[in-house]
């Protein structure tokens, strides 16, 4: 699939998890709405914030399924390249391998790579852009909130540099 979209998977899954980052600030006008103390009133109606929130849900929810779909995809078709090329391996081994290699030993080989290509390259990589951007997201309220966060920021990715 990242063949076939010619570099528009990494954009793709970005911008999606950047727009459901925003979505999940945005869960914070759900707070300002509701009366903090026992005397305030609401700022809205109870329809209205029910209806915002389950905008902000399904939005939330489209995003990710968006992130979701590319990742799912590339992972399958890695895992058949895979595959087709242990199978092909395998095949064209010679027969002094087989004679030194048990057929449990190979299957084992072959079923743990399978495995770790099938389930845990494409969703630790998927799991990369939305930790980053979640963490981005994270640092621009922080310091939207209090200016001093960055440099408290600023500071500590030049001690990582």
């Amino acid at each position: 699939m990242a063949a076939t979209c010619k570099g528009l998977l990494i954009p793709l899954i970005i911008l999606a998890q950047a727009l459901f980052q925003v979505l999940q600030i945005a869960y914070w006008w759900i707070a300002w709405a509701n009366p903090q103390t026992e005397g305030q009133l609401p700022k809205t109606s109870p329809m209205v914030l029910l209806g915002v929130f389950m905008a902000l849900a399904f939005g939330s929810f489209c995003f990710i399924f968006v992130r979701f779909v590319p990742v799912a995809t590339s992972g399958l078709e890695a895992a058949s390249e895979l595959f087709v090329e242990m199978l092909k391996s395998v095949f064209r081994a010679p027969m002094s391998f087989f004679d030194s290699t048990s057929a449990g030993r190979i299957l084992n080989r072959v079923s743990i790579d399978q495995s770790v290509v099938d389930l845990d390259i494409p969703f630790r990589l998927g799991g990369f852009a939305p930790t980053t951007i979640q963490l981005l997201g994270i640092v621009t309220v922080m310091t939207k909130i209090t200016r001093q966060v960055l440099l408290l920021v600023i500071s500590m990715a030049i001690a990582c540099l």
